[in-house]
């Protein structure tokens, strides 16, 4: 996910099963996943999370640079319910129940953040990677 002071309202989900072979429809964009009231919550939390936090130079294994990231683990209620609501639209979507890691945000730099190309691993991400930005 990326937090960059605003949320688009929509959700990217990518897909990958165990092979190394990406399947058509692999990625799907759903517009307006969350209402500009559930934006609100969402920035309104994201900054009492990110406010005392530094940027980071890099990741551990170089993707990211100038980055905050949090894990949002134990939210508020409002926060849940939304997180549970866009968890329910994926699984929609995607016509299938999948196991949910908890989210993370992440806060790029304005100056110098950047995440480059990369895969992600299902060890630390799932096998889903979905994202508000």
């Amino acid at each position: 996910s990326c937090y960059s002071g605003s949320i688009s309202r929509r959700v990217c989900a990518k897909y990958y099963p165990e092979s190394t072979e990406i399947p058509d429809n692999s990625l799907y964009m759903i517009e307006d996943a969350i209402s500009e009231e559930e934006e609100q919550v969402l920035i309104s939390y994201l900054h009492s999370r990110f406010k005392n936090k530094k940027y980071q130079g890099a990741h551990w294994d170089s993707v990211i640079t100038r980055y905050r990231e949090v894990e949002c683990v134990h939210v508020p209620a409002q926060v849940q319910m939304i997180v549970e609501n866009v968890q329910d639209i994926i699984q929609d979507v995607m016509g299938e129940n999948f196991k949910f890691l908890s989210p993370h945000a992440i806060d790029l730099a304005a100056k110098g953040g950047f995440i480059g190309p990369h895969i992600d691993r299902i060890k630390f991400s799932g096998k889903i990677v979905a994202g508000l930005s």
